[in-house]
């Protein structure tokens, strides 16, 4: 389900370094796909010299070792 996959990117951007803070705010693994998902995504994409959408395409699931 949509949830459960939100929760796994979250997951493995978290472990990648992406997705702590925004601000003084700790970012939550809560399943939403909300702009601060979108920008951990963005900033991973491009630490990775892929291409910047703040969507995880086949390639940036890859990069997450998600698939």
């Amino acid at each position: 389900n949509a949830t459960t996959t939100v929760k796994k990117i979250q997951k493995a951007l978290k472990s990648f370094g992406f997705y702590i803070k925004e601000g003084s705010r700790t970012l939550k693994v809560d399943g939403i796909y909300h702009k601060y998902t979108v920008k951990a995504v963005k900033q991973f994409q491009k630490a990775k010299g892929l291409k910047v959408t703040g969507k995880v395409d086949e390639a940036t699931a890859k990069k997450l070792k998600l698939i």
